[in-house]
């Protein structure tokens, strides 16, 4: 099997290739080069998040170094055109998603506390671009039980965007209540948000749940914009 490239280590590059062009100051060369925020270009050099393949590709041809070697760390920064992969990277990157080891309870809730990273989902940037989703903001959790169903089935992966916390009504999220992770609807009624399920059939879940969105009740982990799912 082809090994799936990753960006690890991709700061270590960076701060390589800018030392190898003679640039002193570049953090504020990156933010200015790539019409970015200095905070932003800092993060990349810190190793906070990654820049989506684009601004990546972008890079590499103002430094001059090949971009599959500075995104995914293929080959050396010597490599010849060609050596490694250096074509445009709408056409063949991945971006990376991580999955932890931790569900959202369809049913009864589950405590993922301190859960741990165990493997990552690839997609390709533009599918994230296209729904506004981050890489570095998305996270992938399990889903136990068949409250969400049919939407939702007991084992599925669901993609959640942990920027997108601000809740919209009828849209589905991960939820933190009474120490426990749900996936469950957010509904707004009478001047309040209520958790729903989407079976009916479900005994726990046939009454929605009169919530109120605050790190100290009801706490919302992410929208889900993205499901995994096998067919029957």
């Amino acid at each position: 099997m082809a090994k799936i490239p990753t960006t690890t280590g991709f700061n270590a590059r960076l701060k390589e290739a800018c030392a190898r062009a003679r640039i002193d100051h570049p953090g504020a060369w990156i933010a200015k080069n790539l019409s970015i925020a200095p905070a932003t270009a800092s993060q990349y050099l810190n190793d906070v998040v990654v820049p989506m393949p684009d601004k990546a590709w972008h890079l590499a041809r103002i430094l001059g170094v090949p971009f599959g070697w500075l995104y995914f760390g293929e080959g050396s920064i010597d490599a010849k055109p060609g050596q490694v992969r250096d074509q445009h990277p709408a056409y063949d990157a991945a971006v990376e998603v991580p999955v932890f080891h931790a569900a959202a309870g369809a049913g009864p809730g589950v405590s993922n506390h301190d859960a741990a990273k165990i493997g990552s989902i690839y997609f390709r940037p533009r599918s994230l671009e296209r729904h506004q989703v981050r890489p570095e903001a998305a996270s992938v959790f399990y889903v136990r039980g068949n409250s969400m169903l049919p939407r939702l089935r007991d084992g599925d992966a669901v993609l959640f965007d942990t920027t997108d916390t601000d809740p919209i009504d009828g849209k589905v999220y991960v939820v933190r209540w009474n120490g426990a992770d749900y996936v469950k609807r957010l509904r707004y009624e009478r001047s309040s948000w209520w958790l729903c399920s989407d079976n009916a059939a479900d005994p726990e879940w046939s009454r929605q749940k009169q919530v109120t969105i605050s790190p100290d009740d009801c706490r919302v982990l992410g929208r889900v914009r993205w499901v995994g799912s096998w067919e029957d």
